[in-house]
């Protein structure tokens, strides 16, 4: 059996393939939640019957779900940048994260834009109606409610920022590539002893102190470029990987304990209801002392690092030789999973609400729907030529419909192929 070593320096990370699996499974329901619990900033539908208590098990994961993804998808792009130059790696992340981002912009993204101007907006034209003037790019449609920039990309962002750091990642390569690699070394000796908590933590502390609430974009900059950069610096040392592995459970337990000295500060600071978002971006009285935010801020650093460290060091120990017909399928399928999912959630969501049913069934109906929507799309998607580029595929020889594919399709690990 081959070791993890070993799996690494051919070029196949089963492991990561198994998080990115888990990381876009784990945001299917956490978009559920949203659904239910909407925080200040949440978009499209949202439930009539909201659970405010939603908010504590959300807040286990929202701090680096995403963050987890973009070191996963730095990783991917790293093995393609060993096979291909700067240019081919460019063309072919372009052709792979483009073409659905647009097709998404364009079709996948405005069921979502409907629900919330029939819900927040009191709009009450045909979809189709709608649909004209999101196209014509009508910035009034939303004139009673918050306001609203059409066409947008929703939940397809991750995949806009991912083709942003990849272009600027291929013009590193193109005029100085040795500055990576003294990068890649500078970050190992950085993360040796107690450096792989220490220093990664503070920064992300530090980010979410001066930047989340006050400039959100640069916040989102500050954390998701390293986190890209750190995937596409690391997936082939051993040094760093190992470590992770080898301290996988006592960063877990760092993790609850900071997971649950998070909650205790909400509970103190902002109070029971669960509204927290919305309280500390208006600057709540508690989070307006210095020293409460940074206190705040150094345990959501510590929070956000831990976890990651703790999913990788247990990916790697036990999902690293793990290989088979499933992960092999939803390697290839997740894509087109993450492209309909939430428009689905909003979709259904809101026509379920209208029907009154008991809480309990009408959540596990949506979840269930869902889940049918992104093996549907996927089945139907990866049979259809013309289909295939729209959700992320690798293009098919046959000119309009394949032959039914095997249930289970060839892959090999995370390699060149991969898009996100």
């Amino acid at each position: 059996m081959p070791t993890a070593s070993t799996l690494e320096s051919s070029g196949r990370r089963t492991d990561l393939d198994w998080v990115r699996i888990g990381a876009f499974a784990l945001l299917i329901f956490y978009h559920v939640g949203v659904f239910y619990a909407p925080g200040p900033s949440a978009v499209g539908a949202i439930s009539p019957r909201p659970l405010p208590w939603l908010v504590i098990p959300m807040v286990l994961v929202n701090p680096w779900r995403l963050l987890v993804l973009f070191i996963v998808s730095g990783a991917a792009t790293r093995f393609m940048s060993d096979r291909m130059s700067a240019g081919a790696l460019l063309s072919s992340r372009s052709s792979r994260l483009l073409v659905p981002l647009v097709f998404g912009v364009l079709v996948i993204v405005p069921p979502q834009v409907f629900m919330q101007v029939v819900e927040r907006c009191g709009f009450s034209g045909s979809y189709f109606s709608f649909w004209a003037s999101y196209l014509e790019a009508d910035q009034h449609l939303c004139q009673f409610g918050p306001h609203l920039i059409v066409p947008t990309w929703n939940h397809l962002w991750f995949v806009a920022y991912l083709w942003v750091f990849t272009a600027l990642l291929a013009l590193v390569l193109s005029v100085a590539p040795s500055i990576l690699t003294r990068l890649q070394d500078w970050l190992e000796r950085a993360l040796s002893g107690w450096g792989l908590i220490l220093w990664p933590a503070c920064w992300l502390a530090l980010a979410w102190l001066f930047l989340e609430h006050r400039f959100p974009l640069s916040y989102a900059c500050a954390i998701y470029i390293p986190a890209f950069l750190f995937g596409y610096l690391t997936p082939k040392s051993d040094f760093i990987w190992v470590r992770m592995e080898g301290v996988r459970w006592r960063v877990l337990v760092g993790a609850l304990l900071s997971y649950c000295s998070m909650i205790g500060l909400a509970f103190l600071l902002l109070g029971a209801h669960g509204g927290w978002g919305a309280q500390m971006a208006a600057n709540h009285s508690g989070f307006r002392i210095l020293g409460l935010r940074t206190l705040g801020a150094a345990v959501y650093g510590l929070d956000q690092w831990l976890w990651i460290l703790a999913v990788f060091g247990i990916a790697r120990h036990y999902l690293a030789n793990r290989d088979g017909s499933i992960r092999r399928y939803l390697t290839d399928a997740i894509f087109p999973f993450y492209i309909i999912h939430q428009t689905t959630i909003e979709v259904v969501g809101h026509y379920l609400a209208k029907e009154r049913l008991p809480l309990g069934i009408e959540a596990a109906s949506l979840i269930a729907a869902t889940i049918a929507s992104c093996f549907v799309t996927y089945e139907v998607s990866r049979r259809i030529r013309l289909l295939r580029p729209l959700f992320g595929l690798k293009p098919s020889a046959k000119w309009c419909f394949d032959s039914p594919p095997t249930l289970w399709p060839v892959a090999r690990g995370m390699r060149s192929d991969d898009t996100v």
